[in-house]
């Protein structure tokens, strides 16, 4: 797609604009991936007889040890968040500017997600913003004639992707809650505990 190829183009490029479209089907396309992980820990955890959800005073939680697929599949989606994180810094300070706001705002939206959530919410905000005219930052990529995107495939393309991949680790999920239990059970009997499993995943 062509915002992911552009993505990997500006990796470091803390300058210009993003719109929007350039940084929701990067995220998609990550979060999709980041999911199908997972999915995969799943698979290889059922195949090798161990439980990926286990109970812990009542509530449901992931647990990797005890099945090496799935210790060495949780090494590689560390490295993949790293990746992430560090792919979404130069895009997101882009994406800021197109909506007209100075990239300095972000580490200030990351430190309050920490503090107390309220940042995550303001950064949402921000990267749900329209672009903005001309501005310090460069011209607006929605002008005419600047246009690069002729149609919305890549925006339609990823988000059936994402919903596809959450599909797949739900399954993933079941099928290896209903062979293998949660943590010592040797069965669920109810719906409602899988779903539950389900709920500590997502």
């Amino acid at each position: 797609m062509q915002e992911y190829g552009k993505m990997l183009r500006h990796f470091f490029d803390f300058n210009g604009r993003a719109r929007r479209r350039e940084y929701w089907v990067v995220n998609m396309i990550n979060s999709g991936v980041a999911v199908l992980i997972y999915a995969l820990m799943f698979f290889a955890s059922t195949a090798s007889g161990h439980s990926m959800i286990a109970q812990a005073g009542g509530a449901p939680m992931l647990n990797y040890f005890g099945s090496t697929p799935a210790i060495v599949l949780s090494g590689v989606y560390g490295l993949f968040s790293l990746y992430i994180f560090i792919s979404s810094l130069a895009l997101t300070v882009r994406r800021y500017h197109d909506a007209g706001i100075p990239g300095w705002a972000f580490p200030l939206c990351l430190l309050g997600s920490c503090l107390c959530g309220i940042g995550g919410i303001v950064h949402l905000v921000f990267c749900f913003l329209s672009s903005k005219e001309d501005n310090q930052y460069g011209v607006n990529p929605k002008a005419p004639g600047n246009n690069e995107y002729e149609t919305n495939t890549s925006i339609w393309g990823s988000i059936v992707f994402y919903v596809i991949c959450i599909v797949i680790v739900m399954v993933a999920a079941f099928i290896n809650v209903m062979k293998c239990g949660i943590g010592e059970q040797p069965a669920l009997n109810t719906f409602t505990q899988a779903f539950s499993g389900f709920t500590g995943l997502l």
